[in-house]
């Protein structure tokens, strides 16, 4: 009699995608969604040559295996070797849910690229998807990377795309935090991790101290130094290839570090060949984005009513409203060519355009304002995120 091999694992979010598919190996393998209704069971099958697994997460019931009965519960991850007769059987009061999979006989590989099939309902994804709050989105579990063990990485690693959150410690003005361009895009890549529940997406420790320079003059400012920054990322890319993540992306909450953002994904391509893509929350005004409103004069570059309006919705006591004045660089408006975004650029610290170092009119942000900006970035990103799961250069 083939005896069942038995794991408990926790309510982590590793398995919840299913697992057993490495990209461009060769490999056949298959994953589905189960879900089997109180005192429902699937009929007995062998499976010739394939290895099946299930990952049980929710209710409980039975595994029949060559004839003999173990008991299966959320939590449980039962591995049959190949050709053993076998069916699920549900024996709880309410839906057993299970995430299977099947492999050739010839070892697991790492967490595929797709989860469920589309057809489940709210309810069904929840479970099959996890617990727990993701900012706006209750109800989904974040992924994330750092809470995985060791030999958890390295099965997940080539099915995932890592997502890596980079902001700023530095001057926003009297009246936002040191820490506001870091907390936008934690929490904005908090609750896209958390929405794209479908996507193999998973969450990195968010890189708070970055590059900048140009608000050095203030004090709380906190800044690497560019080649830093860049042997840091480099770091970040090596290290996850390390682990066999294929893609990863940036998603960037500091304007100043665009540039040198765009440098580190080619470099990364070229030295360490990961998938590589650098998005914004929103993408800054000096570097083509598009003034949601004309209220700042085209000039909402720094601590200004979008910036503030979000961090009003995210973190509400750490705005302080009333120390904040309008500090729109007009004098810029007399110059055709030169300027943020014109033909010309030019190299600038805040105080240079406002001695304030805030640019925009952050007397214009309210909470409400913030959660329209908050949710319409997720709902784009999420968007973006489908693509960048399946995107590939030509092969040959």
């Amino acid at each position: 009699m083939t005896m069942p091999v038995m794991h408990h694992i926790s309510a982590g979010d590793t398995v919840k995608l299913g697992v057993l598919s490495r990209p461009g190996d060769g490999i056949e393998h298959s994953v589905s969604a189960e879900i089997w209704e109180p005192g429902g069971a699937q009929p007995f099958n062998t499976h010739p040559g394939s290895v099946e697994t299930f990952y049980f997460l929710a209710g409980e019931g039975e595994a029949e295996v060559d004839g003999r009965t173990t008991p299966v519960a959320a939590g449980d991850h039962l591995i049959l070797p190949a050709n053993t007769n076998h069916r699920i059987r549900n024996t709880g009061p309410g839906r057993l849910y299970a995430i299977t999979t099947m492999l050739p006989d010839n070892g697991f590989a790492a967490m595929v690229e797709h989860g469920p099939p589309a057809t489940l309902d709210d309810a069904d994804r929840a479970v099959l998807f996890g617990v727990g709050t993701a900012g706006a989105y209750p109800g989904v579990a974040v992924r994330r990377f750092a809470d995985m063990s060791g030999p958890e990485s390295a099965l997940a690693g080539p099915g995932l795309v890592a997502v890596q959150p980079i902001g700023s410690v530095e001057h926003h003005g009297p009246h936002l935090p040191l820490i506001t361009d870091a907390l936008v895009a934690e929490a904005v890549s908090e609750a896209v991790v958390g929405a794209a529940a479908d996507l193999p997406l998973v969450l990195l420790p968010t890189l708070s101290y970055a590059l900048s320079s140009e608000h050095l003059w203030a004090p709380g400012t906190v800044s690497l130094g560019p080649e830093t920054l860049l042997r840091v990322l480099d770091d970040v890319g090596a290290s996850l290839a390390r682990a066999g993540v294929p893609r990863l992306v940036f998603v960037n909450g500091h304007g100043g570090n665009s540039a040198l953002l765009r440098v580190a994904c080619r470099e990364i391509r070229v030295r360490h060949g990961l998938l590589t893509f650098l998005v914004h929350p929103s993408l800054p005004l000096d570097q083509g984005g598009v003034a949601i409103s004309d209220d700042e004069g085209g000039f909402a570059i720094h601590g200004s009513a979008g910036e503030t309006s979000m961090v009003m919705h995210l973190r509400p006591d750490l705005v302080h409203l009333e120390r904040s004045t309008r500090s729109v660089p007009d004098w810029l408006a007399e110059y055709h060519h030169v300027g943020f975004g014109g033909d010309a650029t030019f190299g600038w610290t805040s105080e240079d355009v406002m001695a304030s170092g805030v640019i925009g009119d952050p007397t214009l942000a309210s909470a409400e304002r913030g959660k329209v900006l908050f949710e319409g970035a997720v709902q784009r990103l999420v968007a973006v995120m489908a693509e960048i799961a399946v995107f590939d250069f030509p092969k040959g």
